[in-house]
């Protein structure tokens, strides 16, 4: 099934959320991760095998994030957006599969006022 959303408790106000990503499984031929601690080497990696949309509170802020759009293999890519949290409700980032499984290697929050 994968990561479908990411929920912050957060008090009422404005925030800059900082999502990072990095496409850590279509690794290319010949190279292997240090940390990768799979005893299955040989599952083939499949370059092009995942895409998915963000929304922040709803809205969508990224749109088809891939290896066609935002993610190179072994790359890091960071996106800094603005997020309001009213009536108590926090800040929601949703993700939403279209093809495999989403991700998210980080997230940073910071309140802005």
């Amino acid at each position: 099934m994968g990561l479908t959303q990411f929920k912050l408790d957060v008090p009422d106000g404005e925030y800059e959320v900082t999502l990072h990503f990095s496409e850590l499984e279509a690794v290319p031929a010949g190279e292997q991760l240090v940390y990768n601690l799979s005893k299955d080497v040989s599952r083939p990696t499949r370059p092009g095998s995942r895409s998915f949309d963000v929304l922040l509170n709803g809205q969508p802020v990224l749109v088809g994030v891939g290896e066609a759009t935002y993610l190179e293999p072994l790359r890091a890519v960071r996106f800094k957006l603005s997020a309001s949290a009213q009536s108590g409700r926090g800040i929601t980032v949703d993700f939403k599969a279209t093809r495999g499984e989403a991700v998210l290697n980080g997230i940073q929050v910071r309140r802005v006022y």
